[in-house]
């Protein structure tokens, strides 16, 4: 059964290789090409390498399954010129699939496990399609798996080791430089502002009161003017600082 496991304070899907292969076969591919975005997503997002665009990488796909139908087309109607696209779209779709091949071995050496291979992957999906999925979500099933562990031991170890908190600052803020985080988990109460990476790559900003800290997924909670609250990802943060509170609104006279 697929189930989800905490990374970094982010889900990671872990799903029966078996299963994603029926259900590309059920849906005809649709599954597939859904599971193929979200895997590029979640390497995307392990690795912080944001030059991975999924939504691309997913189109390389669309393409090379497209390009079959278009070299019937040209055969039939005998418009030869189309296998020149046709062509194209079925390296565009094998380049693309041997470097999502690549991302996940590339995570799966920083997990410290046993790498996939990117050619057999790439063989399988010219010779068999959709298998290739099912092995390559074993390997990140072992990925998120030991990922997962190895955060949990750290947890474990932190906590096992962190000494009482004294009553005064804890937390020393670090010298100020420019793109740095300036906010501290000591700062609470106080009115910050960040500038931080969404997992879809782009920076938003997000300014309020800082209301709470989860050690464990290492987030900070800022609580808005509006009253909604926004999760802010210490690793995620380009730039934060804790800012003076407004001056009170002079009496009208």
């Amino acid at each position: 059964m697929a189930h989800d496991v905490m990374i970094d304070g982010r889900a990671y899907r872990v799903r029966t290789p078996l299963g994603v292969f029926a259900l590309s076969v059920v849906t005809l591919g649709m599954y597939w090409l859904y599971w193929y975005y979200r895997v590029n997503d979640d390497v995307r997002m392990f690795l912080r390498n944001y030059s991975i665009r999924p939504l691309v990488s997913t189109l390389a796909i669309v393409g090379f399954f497209t390009a079959g139908p278009v070299i019937v087309l040209a055969v039939l109607t005998e418009v030869w010129w189309l296998l020149a696209p046709a062509g194209l779209l079925i390296v565009m779709g094998l380049v693309g699939f041997l470097h999502t091949g690549r991302r996940v071995i590339t995570a799966q050496e920083l997990a410290d496990v046993e790498p996939s291979s990117a050619g057999i992957a790439l063989i399988l999906y010219v010779m068999t399609g959709f298998l290739a999925g099912s092995y390559l979500q074993a390997g990140l099933n072992r990925t998120w798996a030991r990922a997962a562990g190895k955060e949990r031991e750290r947890l474990a170890a932190g906590s096992a080791a962190t000494p009482e908190r004294e009553p005064v600052r804890p937390f020393p803020r670090p010298a100020p430089q420019a793109g740095a985080n300036l906010v501290t988990p000591g700062d609470l109460g106080s009115r910050v502002t960040f500038q931080f990476e969404l997992p879809n790559g782009y920076t938003t900003e997000a300014v309020g009161v800082f209301e709470r800290w989860d050690s464990e997924a290492e987030t900070y909670f800022v609580r808005k003017k509006d009253g909604t609250e926004i999760r802010v990802p210490a690793r995620g943060v380009r730039h934060g600082k804790v800012i003076p509170d407004r001056p009170a609104t002079s009496a009208q006279r």
